[in-house]
């Protein structure tokens, strides 16, 4: 129950009282309060009451940490933990990867260095332990490893006042087989050839009588990483067949 300064209490309520220090305080006398038994005519002299609060330590806090999208054979970088302790001891971090075959950690004084361990894809767990004065807090990371969707497409010549259609299953590749990959294709000179992409086919439509070149630009991502290429493309000019004039009627 919460009470204020002068306030009475019946003696039913005493084992209803409850002191509550403020968080991770402590000391011996934490702090004092004068009280005063009532029989309800008369009070008696002031008593002193003494509180000491034990300290208790209590374990360190680990911050979270983001999880890392990387490509093959990826050159090792850091990740730097956080923790804060209470009592304001002494913090040490561990790591441990649950994928040593693909990714390895090493600790390098506070500092988390993770490497390729091969040249695969898949991921690895990253377990980050903070210790201090023997207690401990963990948190996790994930590492994906994966590799760049390979477009297939190339540089080629088509005619004027034609069509080409490249099918975007055969060209574009992803090798971890991710048949939900993302493609999107644009021409930076809609005035000689416009592009699109319908059902997996990418069709390239020339203008009407317009020749010359444009670039094709092709994006691919599988959700991890984006790749892309730009290849020429050459639309040339065919002779026209001749119109043959009309033939007036000879009477």
């Amino acid at each position: 129950m919460d009470i204020v300064i002068n306030e009475r209490i019946l003696v039913s309520e005493i084992s209803s009282l409850a002191y509550k220090p403020n968080l991770n305080e402590s000391g011996s006398p934490y702090t004092t309060f004068g009280f005063k038994v009532s029989d309800g005519a008369l009070d008696s002299t002031e008593y002193i009451a003494t509180i000491n609060v034990t300290a208790v330590d209590t374990a360190p806090v680990l911050s979270t940490i983001d999880s890392f999208h990387k490509l093959r054979s990826f050159s090792t970088f850091n990740v730097s933990p956080s923790a804060t302790d209470a009592e304001s001891d002494t913090i040490t971090y561990s790591a441990i990867s649950s994928n040593i075959s693909l990714v390895s950690v090493a600790m390098n004084g506070d500092t988390i260095e993770v490497s390729s361990a091969s040249t695969a894809s898949g991921s690895s767990i990253i377990e980050v332990t903070a210790t201090a004065n023997g207690l401990t807090d963990k948190t996790s990371f994930t590492v994906v490893v994966n590799a760049m969707p390979i477009i297939n497409i190339e540089a080629t010549t088509i005619d004027e006042d034609t069509n080409l259609a490249i099918n975007l299953e055969s060209n574009i590749t992803d090798p971890e087989n991710n048949t939900s990959m993302y493609i999107t294709a644009s021409s930076d000179n809609t005035g000689l050839a416009t592009v699109f992409i319908d059902d997996g086919i990418l069709l390239i439509s020339t203008v009407l009588n317009q020749t010359g070149s444009f670039n094709l630009e092709v994006n691919a991502s599988d959700g991890y990483n984006l790749a892309t290429k730009t290849v020429v493309i050459t639309v040339v000019e065919v002779a026209d067949i001749p119109a043959v004039p009309d033939t007036p009627d000879v009477g």
